[in-house]
């Protein structure tokens, strides 16, 4: 049996969990869009990593692998605080944009974490860039040039609003880089199992304060399951990414996410077309259309064209 048979198995797991990932946070700002309407962003955040922090506390406990206190002693307790406060900054900024945008927009910008942390990575960590990698970067940013250049304005109610979001998506892409770059070292210090327990309990605890968790029950019961929908997202959509990254290339993994905005404008459609009053069209226009294929070729190219240092 050759060796590319005896791996089929994996890299059919390694798709099987990407794939997951994928659909889950092409889902996920579809939901956000629901529940946004009657929670505070900091609100809506805090469920999603209180949540995942019980949930993977359990697992960890159930399966024996609940960190220690003196593995946890090793960490560097500054740099996990900075890196809590990144992923704090990240998905704040990130379900405000979602807020100003849609769905299908907030997922198309962030896209240009790709290339962002391809370029953290050449200097912070002295990888080499190859020239698909740099390609890649042109073709994603062509893409975004296209899909910002569309009639914006005739098709959303506040175009201040609107790039307002943008704004706000584009510092989520970036404090998710910082976080991306970070985390890098705090995981020679400690397991991956062990940071995350760390990051969702910091997180949540930090975002205590700014949430208002009474508000729960003024939603209906629509917003209610797209609530319990993003909270578990969290957690699942991680770990999956994780285990693919066990079965399968980093940079293959990292390349199937370029398909979350496609999966999001695909499913905005079919909500709109099956429920219009559940979810608002997408703004996005032809010319918007070609810019999100260009993207998400730029995206691919970027990750695919990973090199070792």
């Amino acid at each position: 049996m050759s060796s590319e048979s005896a791996n089929l198995p994996s890299v059919r797991l390694g798709f099987i969990f990407a794939f997951i990932t994928v659909l889950l946070w092409g889902i996920l700002p579809i939901g956000l869009t629901l529940v946004l309407s009657t929670l505070e962003p900091s609100t809506v955040s805090w469920f999603q990593f209180s949540t995942s922090f019980i949930i993977w506390g359990v697992y960890l406990f159930r399966t024996g692998n609940f960190p220690s206190l003196r593995e946890v002693r090793t960490i560097n307790l500054w740099l996990l605080v900075l890196v809590v406060i990144c992923l704090v900054a990240h998905d704040l900024l990130f379900i405000n944009g979602v807020k100003g945008t849609s769905p299908t927009v907030s997922q198309v910008v962030m896209q240009i974490s790709t290339p962002l942390a391809s370029i953290a990575a050449i200097a912070i960590f002295r990888e080499r860039c190859t020239t698909l990698q740099w390609s890649g970067m042109g073709v994603l940013v062509l893409g975004l040039i296209l899909f910002f250049n569309q009639d914006i304005q005739e098709l959303v109610d506040s175009i201040e609003q609107y790039f307002i979001g943008v704004i706000f998506l584009l510092l989520s892409a970036s404090c998710w880089v910082v976080f991306i770059v970070l985390q890098k070292h705090l995981l020679m210090q400690v397991s991956a199992s062990t940071l995350m327990l760390l990051l969702y309990g910091g997180t949540a605890s930090l975002l205590t304060n700014f949430a208002l968790p009474e508000k729960v029950f003024s939603l209906n019961p629509t917003q209610i399951a797209a609530l319990i929908f993003c909270c578990l997202s969290t957690v699942i959509s991680y770990a999956s990414f994780a285990k693919s990254m066990e079965y399968w290339e980093t940079s293959r993994s990292a390349a199937m996410l370029a398909l979350v905005p496609i999966t999001t404008a695909i499913l905005v459609a079919l909500a709109v077309a099956i429920s219009p009053e559940l979810i608002p069209p997408d703004p996005i226009t032809p010319l918007g259309i070609i810019g999100i294929v260009l993207v998400l070729v730029g995206a691919s190219a970027t990750s695919l064209g990973s090199s070792s240092p």
